[in-house]
């Protein structure tokens, strides 16, 4: 799985997908692993802030999807 970011360069990742949340990690190789100034970080989002997914295109195994999420709110992290 790769997640193409805001400037489209695409960076293999393992995403983990439960009722609760979705995470996405990134896959570091050995090679060139922090050469560039770009680097996708590990996060994880919970369910209550997806607000939108979306399958795009589809190329064999591959396909692309839209993912549209919330940042929590104060009130959301406090208990």
């Amino acid at each position: 799985v790769y997640i193409i970011n805001k400037v489209r360069a695409k960076t293999e990742i393992q995403l983990g997908i439960s009722c609760e949340k979705i995470e996405i990690d990134p896959v570091i190789t050995g090679k060139g692993a922090g050469r560039f100034w770009h680097r996708q970080r590990a996060v994880s989002y919970p369910m209550e802030n997806i607000a939108w997914c979306e399958l795009g295109e589809v190329k064999g195994s591959k396909t692309t999807f839209t993912l549209i999420y919330t940042q929590p709110t104060i009130s959301d992290t406090q208990p």
